[in-house]
Order: C-alpha cells, then structure tokens, then sequence
C-alpha cells in the first residue's frame, strides 16, 4: 500500500485554506470539504506523520468557533468516532480523542452520543481502560463545554441582509 507522503499533507492544507498554510498565521477554513479528505489521508500516513498532521489540526481548531462549525458541517465528529476503533498507535489514539472532544464540545447529536456509548460497549475500545478514559473524559468536557451566549454564522452576504431586514 502506498503511504500519502508529506507533499500531498501540506497540498491539502493549501487547499484547506486557498493558499498558504501558515499555521502561525491564524488560517481561515474555506474549503470544508477538504477537511476530511487531509484527514483520510493522515488517516492512511505514517505513525508519525498522523500524529504530527492531528497536532496541526488540533491547533488549527482550539479556539476558533469558526473553525469547529466547519468541521461540524462536514461530520468530522462522525469521522472521528469512526476512526478510533481501527488505530493502534496510543499516541494518536489521544490526539483523536483530544479532537473529538474539541469538536463534540461545539456540537454534538444524539446520534453521536449513542455511538459513543456503543464504543464504549465494544470489544475493541471497552476492554481498554485507557481508550475508555478518553471517551468519559470527552462526555464530560463537552458537558461542561461554556459555548458563547449567542453565536451569529453567516454563509454569504444575503443572510446579513435577511437578519436586517426581517
């Protein structure tokens, strides 16, 4: 099987963001649909190109709302859920979780929960104590998750005109 090199990891950062991917730089998400598509990439890299690929990712979304409502549209959080069970390192098994517990705590469904606690059942991920602390420590954070009070995302400049004038 051919392994996604660096080359190709950093293409889809650039396309992520039509440009130039300067994590430095604050980068704005604008093409969504690329999100999951790096991420099935990193998903078939190296061990340490996953790890290093869900850093940069991890830091992309920490505090962007932003950011996470694009992940949220394109079912990253479903993605992720779908993931864990199939990696075997540990290291990136925690970057999953830390990035499951970032977009879970923006939104999550009922749907989501449920396959949560199905995880929790299985064999693969219940009868590890550690991949089991991960997905507790995840529902509670996203308990506990202190979102702003009002929260306004506009898809274009007709929808300011419809909020104004309606």
């Amino acid at each position: 099987m051919v392994r996604p090199n660096a080359g190709l990891l950093i293409t889809l950062l650039d396309m992520l963001v039509d440009g130039k991917f300067e994590l430095k730089k604050s980068p704005v998400i604008r093409n969504e649909d690329v999100i999951l598509l790096y991420l099935s990439a990193l998903q078939k890299s190296s061990e340490s190109m996953r790890n290093e690929g869900l850093n940069i990712f991890l830091h992309l979304l920490r505090d962007s709302i932003s950011k996470r409502v694009s992940c949220v549209r394109v079912g990253l959080f479903s993605f992720l859920l779908d993931w864990f069970p199939y990696e075997d390192n540990d290291s990136v098994v925690l970057k999953i979780g830390q990035l499951i517990q970032v977009t879970g705590g923006h939104s999550v469904s009922g749907k989501e929960i449920r396959k949560i606690f199905s995880l929790l059942r299985s064999e693969k991920v219940g009868t590890r104590q550690q991949y089991c602390l991960v997905f507790l420590t995840n529902i509670s954070s996203m308990l506990n998750e202190k979102g702003p009070t009002a929260f306004f995302n506009f898809y274009g400049h007709d929808s300011v005109s419809f909020l104004a004038f309606n």
